[in-house]
């Protein structure tokens, strides 16, 4: 429940502070699932708003896991994102994806997975609210959750309900926890004047206008009562300099999140390259920034 790196003092009462960090993210979540990889096992834990806390095995390696959400991910063309976002970005957002379309087996690769990961027992427990929050753990991590197909079979699971990430709930409750002071601690940024990147292949690629990210920005500014950040303005150095004091932080652009585990850290989020920065701010950076 908590990160690597904390220290559990002597003697302390374990299950009683994890009842405690359960009963403070479910006051806004309704579920939560949580996994655990073993060397031939996937540990699957749910917690509900009732109180209800179960525990399901799944038999699967780590391996195996991997390569059912690699293909998972290749047949939604994710992991070659660079590429096609580049070559069709306003078409995506549009929502016409002529590749996955035109490509049927998406989902039933991800009917298998979503079996796999989120059994009857769990699935049933996504019609029960509004808001679910998936703590996930290695292949896991790269699993997007809400294109998962739902049970109908026609739609995905953001249509059934809200899916929120978390790499741990002591991290969630934490960043819950955090009182916002003024408009100055919220970061909104939109639709940068896009950078280059590199595809799979080593491509130089220029990443599209994203317009309906502009308008995404724009209303969520307005219901924060603030402004969004736009243009050739969202420079990376501006959020480089803002993020560690921001609160909330909400940025409607492009993203790619390598599955590779080696290359985690090089995925990136597409901000308005400048002279000090190349517009590509990588999980890495991020990191080494909030340290």
């Amino acid at each position: 429940m908590t990160d690597s790196s904390r220290i559990v003092s002597p003697g302390a009462d374990l299950a009683v502070e994890g009842r405690e960090l359960v009963a403070q993210v479910l006051r806004t979540a309704d579920v939560v699932v949580s996994y655990e990889i073993f060397d031939d096992a996937i540990a699957v834990w749910t917690m509900e708003k009732n109180g209800t806390l179960q525990v399901r095995t799944i038999f699967i390696s780590p391996d195996s896991l991997a390569l059912l959400v690699g293909g998972f991910r290749m047949l939604l063309g994710v992991d070659q994102a660079t590429r096609v976002l580049a070559a069709r970005g306003d078409a995506l957002e549009r929502g016409s994806v002529a590749a996955v379309a035109a490509n049927a087996d998406w989902r039933t690769a991800g009917r298998r997975l979503r079996q796999l990961l989120l059994p009857d027992s769990v699935s049933a427990l996504f019609t029960k609210g509004r808001q679910v929050v998936i703590i996930p753990a290695g292949a896991i991590a790269v699993v997007p959750f809400t294109a998962l197909p739902d049970e109908n079979g026609d739609g995905v699971l953001s249509d059934v309900v809200a899916i929120r990430y978390a790499p741990s709930i002591a991290t969630l409750v934490a960043a819950e926890n955090q009182a916002l002071s003024t408009t100055q601690s919220m970061l909104i940024v939109s639709n940068p004047t896009m950078p280059q990147a590199t595809s799979a292949s080593g491509m130089r690629v220029q990443l599209g206008s994203l317009p309906g990210a502009e308008a995404e920005g724009a209303d969520v500014a307005r219901r924060l009562s603030t402004t969004a950040v736009k243009g050739m303005a969202a420079t990376e150095s501006m959020v480089r300099q803002r993020l560690p004091m921001a609160r909330v932080i909400h940025i409607a652009s492009h993203g790619y999140a390598y599955s590779s585990e080696a290359l985690a850290r090089n995925s990136f989020i597409a901000l308005s390259p400048d002279a000090k920065n190349d517009g590509l701010l990588t999980v890495r950076e991020i990191l080494a920034i909030l340290r």
